[in-house]
């Protein structure tokens, strides 16, 4: 579903955070990933009516951090 919506529209936010979360993990099970009824529905229809929000509340000053961290960690993988 992640690569119809990316084929109809590239920029379908929604669509790209969960291909990038399926692809970064090999075991959902293990990975604790749940699907919210609702969330799952509308994901589906397309184009999807609500933001689906699933965890804590974002911290921004961690938000950076955590950015800067992965940066670093994607730039020494690729060297």
């Amino acid at each position: 579903m992640c690569a119809k919506r990316l084929s109809l529209s590239k920029s379908d936010v929604v669509a790209l955070e969960i291909h990038h979360c399926l692809m970064t993990c090999s075991d959902l099970v293990a990975e604790e990933a749940v699907y919210r009824r609702k969330c799952h529905a509308d994901f589906f229809l397309f184009p999807s009516p609500t933001a689906c929000t699933v965890g804590h509340p974002l911290l921004e000053d961690k938000e950076e951090g955590f950015e800067k961290l992965c940066y670093c960690l994607k730039d020494t993988a690729d060297s």
